[in-house]
């Protein structure tokens, strides 16, 4: 299931203008990139409540779409494992079991 994010650029930022918009159910938020412009955006609360609604201890990856660019976001509470996830996708840690599927091929010894 892919999940997207529909997030809004903005041109106000500082901490007061962060509670405004808090106040009224947005999450403000600034996307960063290697190469890229840090960008000022806004996520509706509810979208973002939405987005990370799974089984206790999970990461969730979506899609935000921001005014028409898209990146890959993972997104999780603290603790479920979104640096660990990272840190084996680049080969510095090992699954402690299972195994790793990549378009159902099994990638855990790569």
């Amino acid at each position: 299931m892919s999940t997207t994010l529909a997030a809004q650029p903005r041109t106000l930022t500082g901490s007061a203008n962060a509670r405004r918009l808090r106040t009224a159910d947005h999450i403000p938020a600034v996307v960063y990139g290697k190469g890229i412009e840090p960008v000022a955006i806004t996520i509706e609360r509810r979208d973002l409540r939405d987005a990370m609604t799974g089984p206790e201890g999970t990461s969730t990856v979506v899609s935000l779409d921001v005014a028409g660019a898209a990146c890959t976001v993972l997104l999780g509470r603290n603790g479920v494992g979104k640096t660990t996830l990272l840190k084996g996708i680049m080969g510095l840690v090992g699954p402690r079991g299972g195994r790793i599927l990549f378009d159902g091929q099994d990638i855990t010894k790569l």
